[in-house]
């Protein structure tokens, strides 16, 4: 029987994104909405997709979430979330680690 794992949530603010992250000019993203959150989107699937599992990413009001349901564990995320912390990218990588946290307070790679 093969166990379904616990989705990883977390939400943030679309203003809060690093719009630099994305390689469309943040003049242009600010003044088309649906431009914007396609590619807000579009980054949290592609940070996601070599992880395997399922990613939602959703946008309501103001607030992007960003739903993660691993194959198996969270070992991937970690590593490629401490992979984006080398880069300098704490913006993508601390709401993934924090969420992980959560799921697991006592994961010794987390502590």
């Amino acid at each position: 029987m093969i166990m379904k794992q616990e989705p990883l949530i977390f939400s943030f603010k679309i203003e809060d994104f690093d719009l630099g992250k994305i390689p469309i000019s943040p003049d242009l993203l600010r003044a088309d909405r649906r431009m914007l959150e396609s590619a807000v989107s579009d980054y949290y699937a592609a940070q996601f997709s070599p992880l395997g599992g399922e990613a939602r990413i959703s946008i309501a009001k103001d607030t992007v979430t960003v739903r993660w349901i691993p194959e198996s564990g969270l070992a991937g995320l970690i590593e490629h979330s401490i992979s984006l912390l080398q880069r300098g990218e704490y913006v993508t990588a601390v709401p993934m680690l924090q969420s992980a946290l959560q799921r697991t307070p006592d994961d010794p790679d987390l502590v």
